[in-house]
């Protein structure tokens, strides 16, 4: 789930919809394979519309510095306060790496 972002919204800091694309397609290509189901929630600002709290992996567009960046949650709980927009690809895939390798069969990411 994406909220309209930057392009649509006068709120919006990052342009969702194209980052959840980019993640998705990265995602596919290096690690995510089909007996894992994580819901991602983008919302483009601190007015949470498309509800990142509620997310396995949520994400919240920030301003840092002067630098654009996001939030990253895990199940509503911020785990990292700022992650560069280059980086956010890394940062799930390390996230769901680290997951594939502890957790117990039939056990679902997030709540």
């Amino acid at each position: 789930i994406a909220c309209s972002g930057e392009k649509f919204c006068q709120y919006g800091l990052v342009d969702s919809k194209e980052l959840s694309a980019k993640l998705i397609k990265h995602l596919e290509k290096n690690i995510l394979s089909r007996d894992i189901e994580i819901s991602f929630y983008w919302s483009g600002c601190n007015r949470g519309c498309a509800r990142h709290l509620l997310g396995d992996i949520g994400f919240q567009g920030y301003k840092h510095k002067q630098k654009i960046g996001v939030k990253i949650f895990i199940c509503g709980k911020e785990i990292i306060s700022f992650a560069e927009l280059e980086k956010i690809n890394s940062y799930v895939e390390k996230i769901i790496k680290e997951y594939q390798k502890i957790k117990k069969e039939n056990e679902r990411f997030g709540i």
